[in-house]
C-alpha cells in the first residue's frame, strides 16, 4: 500500500472512500517463511479468501450504493477468482496489467508447470524459482523489467530504504507452481469471471505476465462486460501506475473516465 502513497494522493480529492490490501506475505502483512523477502504462498486461494474476507468485513459493510474494483497484476488474478463466486460484489472492474497468465520466459507455461511440480515434490517449494533471486538494493534500473521511470524506481527504492520490512525479492516455487495452476483454470472459466462491466488496461511492453491470457479472457466475453484499452500504452511496462508521465497520466485519466462514467449513470 506504502508503494501506492502517489496513486492515493492523486485520489484524496475524489470523493471516494478508498480501502487497500496488503495481501498476506507482502507489504506490512505477515510473511510466511523464515526469510522474510521471499514471495511465497501455500495456497493461491488463499489470497483469494483474504480478499472475500477483507470486503465482507471492511467494506460491505459501508453499504455504498456503487463500489468499484480495481486491481493490479497479482492482484488481478486474486479480484478474478473472488469474482467468481462473487460476480456481481461492485458496480464495474478496473484491471492494470493483470496477471492472468504468468510470463514464463523460455519455457512455456506448460513446461515451467512440469518443473515447478517437480522441484516442489523434491522439497524445494519454499526454494526460489529458477531464474527468480532475493531483493538486491543495488540492483540498477537499467535491469529493471516494471517500469520505464527512473524516479519511480528510485522512490521505491527509497521506500524499501527507509522500511526494509517490506522488501520483496523473487517468488519461490511454490507461488510459481500456485500461480500457474492458478492463473490456468482462470483461462478455461472465463464465462464465470466478469458479470458486470470491465475495463482492462494492457501494457503493451509487459514483461512480468503474457498479453494473451488477458486476450484469452476479455475477448471471450460479451464487449458490454470486458474491455481492453491498449491505444496509448503500447510503450508501457507492467507497472502503470509506476510509469513515466506520458504514460501514467493516461493510466490515470482512463480510471477517472471509467469511474465518472458509472457515477454519472
Amino acid at each position: 500500500s506504502l508503494k501506492y502513497a502517489e496513486f492515493l494522493y492523486d485520489m484524496k480529492d475524489s470523493n471516494y472512500d478508498i480501502f487497500i490490501i496488503d495481501h498476506r506475505g507482502q507489504g506490512n502483512s505477515g510473511r510466511l517463511l523464515k526469510d522474510p523477502v521471499k514471495s511465497h504462498v501455500e495456497k493461491f486461494s488463499d489470497y483469494v479468501e483474504d480478499f472475500s474476507y477483507f470486503v465482507n468485513t471492511v467494506v460491505k459493510p459501508n453499504k455504498y450504493q456503487k463500489s468499484f474494483l480495481m486491481a493490479h497484476s497479482m492482484g488481478g488474478a486474486i479480484a478474478a477468482g473472488y469474482l467468481i463466486n462473487n460476480p456481481k460484489s461492485f458496480t464495474a472492474h478496473l484491471f492494470l496489467a493483470p496477471m492472468f497468465q504468468v510470463n514464463t520466459g523460455f519455457f512455456g507455461n506448460s513446461t515451467a508447470s512440469v518443473l515447478a511440480n517437480i522441484l516442489d515434490f523434491s522439497g524445494f517449494s519454499d526454494q526460489y524459482a529458477p531464474t527468480q533471486k532475493a531483493y538486491d538494493p543495488n540492483s540498477p534500473f537499467e535491469k529493471n523489467t516494471v517500469t520505464s521511470s527512473r524516479a519511480r524506481f528510485e522512490m521505491k527504492k527509497h521506500i524499501y530504504n527507509l522500511y526494509p520490512e517490506l522488501r520483496i525479492g523473487g517468488t519461490t516455487t511454490n507461488w510459481l507452481k500456485e500461480s500457474l495452476d492458478f492463473t490456468f483454470m482462470l483461462r478455461y472459466k472465463t464465462n464465470q469471471l466478469f458479470q458486470s462491466p470491465t475495463l482492462l488496461i494492457q501494457a503493451g511492453r509487459d514483461q512480468f505476465v503474457r498479453l494473451e491470457g488477458q486476450n484469452r479472457i476479455c475477448e471471450s466475453l460479451n464487449p458490454d462486460m470486458c474491455q481492453i484499452l491498449r491505444s496509448g500504452f503500447e510503450t508501457a511496462e507492467h507497472e502503470l501506475l509506476m510509469e513515466v508521465d506520458s504514460i501514467r497520466n493516461q493510466t490515470l485519466a482512463a480510471i477517472q473516465s471509467y469511474l465518472n462514467y458509472f457515477e454519472n449513470k
